[in-house]
């Protein structure tokens, strides 16, 4: 979800351009473009993760902007220290302190709620303190837990079986957690995330982005080296170009093809290859690479065409021998006739005109 509202990935779970650009160099300004782009555009709303929240659906609810949220956790975190544990009551306490404090639903708390909706309509549901940390509260815990440290920004501490351990409780409410979230009781800031919070002016990953992974060989057979860490990115990156073979990946024509469709080059792959190789590229591979660029612009598009399916012989010779429609058409057998999609509805004034009409099926 945070590659897909960073603008890393489209909805279909494609590679955006910048997704490919940073797959490619793992360059943490990158990331932290993406990040930005997350923290001030994203709509997608951690709320929704809330299971014991009610009201989400209610009529007449207006939720605030999910990035307005975000943003202002993001804006606590960079006054936190970095490197030591905080507890999240602590860090609950900082965020109204440093008037980092947010709205989940427009003018306050009507609408949402946590219990049953029938004890809602005869008052409040819970004290104000803990009808702020069962919605404000787990709303923080939800971004800390699913995006940031997910991202991994944070180191998380947690409890796999939280009950009871929440600091909160609605009057009217009996199940045995609030969320998936109850059970988080620490978190730490790390490098990467003081570099994405504005703490530090860079980040220096623990793993160099230019150590060999693999040996690549003239016939483009790509063998991982026994004591290379891989990670899933780099898997990812290797799959879009090659097939999975024993003991690596051999580059594949067609995928390399599939590529050109939506790049103008082969310069992040090659750029990958050769950054990660444990030597120079072989000159074959690279030709290869060449070859396969100037290969996937030996047939373009020009145009785009209709297949006109025709009732008999007679018909479309007569469409043929018509000096206005047989300029459009051309023959693929007795009963088919091929147009530009963008002469359809010159054919279809000609046809008329002939006394025949055009159908779409």
């Amino acid at each position: 979800m945070f590659a897909l509202q960073a603008g890393l990935v489209t909805s279909q779970g494609k590679l955006t351009a910048a997704g490919t650009r940073y797959l490619a160099s793992e360059d943490p300004d990158l990331l932290l473009e993406a990040f930005e782009h997350w923290s001030e555009t994203g709509d997608f709303d951690a709320v929704t993760r809330l299971h014991a929240l009610r009201g989400l659906r209610a009529r007449g609810v207006r939720l605030t902007p999910p990035a307005e949220r975000n943003q202002r956790i993001v804006e606590a975190l960079s006054w936190c220290p970095a490197g030591v544990w905080i507890a999240v009551t602590d860090f609950y306490r900082a965020v109204k302190i440093w008037h980092f404090d947010f709205e989940i639903e427009q003018g306050g708390l009507d609408k949402l709620y946590v219990g049953y909706s029938g004890h809602n309509n005869y008052g409040e549901w819970a004290s104000d303190q803990d009808m702020w940390l069962l919605t404000n509260g787990l709303y923080i815990n939800a971004v800390l837990w699913e995006t940031l440290a997910a991202l991994g920004a944070l180191d998380i501490a947690y409890l796999d079986d939280a009950e009871g351990m929440f600091p909160a409780e609605a009057y009217y409410y009996d199940e045995v957690n609030y969320s998936r979230y109850d059970g988080l009781m620490c978190f730490r800031i790390n490098p990467l995330g003081a570099f994405l919070f504005g703490q530090a002016d860079a980040y220096i990953p623990t793993q160099p982005v230019d150590a060999a992974l693999f040996s690549v060989a003239a016939d483009g057979r790509i063998k991982l080296l026994p004591q290379a860490a891989l990670s899933a990115a780099h898997h990812a990156q290797l799959a879009q170009i090659g097939d999975a073979v024993a003991g690596g990946y051999q580059l594949s024509v067609p995928k390399l093809l599939a590529l050109l469709e939506t790049a103008p080059n082969l310069d992040l792959p090659r750029s990958f290859l050769a950054q990660r190789n444990s030597g120079p590229l072989p000159p074959a591979v690279d030709d290869l690479l060449g070859r396969v660029e100037e290969d996937s612009r030996a047939l373009k598009i020009q145009s785009k065409a209709l297949i006109v399916r025709v009732r008999s012989a007679a018909v479309a010779e007569a469409v043929l021998n018509d000096p206005t429609a047989g300029k459009l058409v051309r023959r693929l057998d007795d009963h088919t006739l091929l147009i530009p999609a963008n002469k359809e509805t010159a054919l279809r004034n000609a046809l008329r005109a002939l006394g025949y009409g055009l159908l779409d099926e």
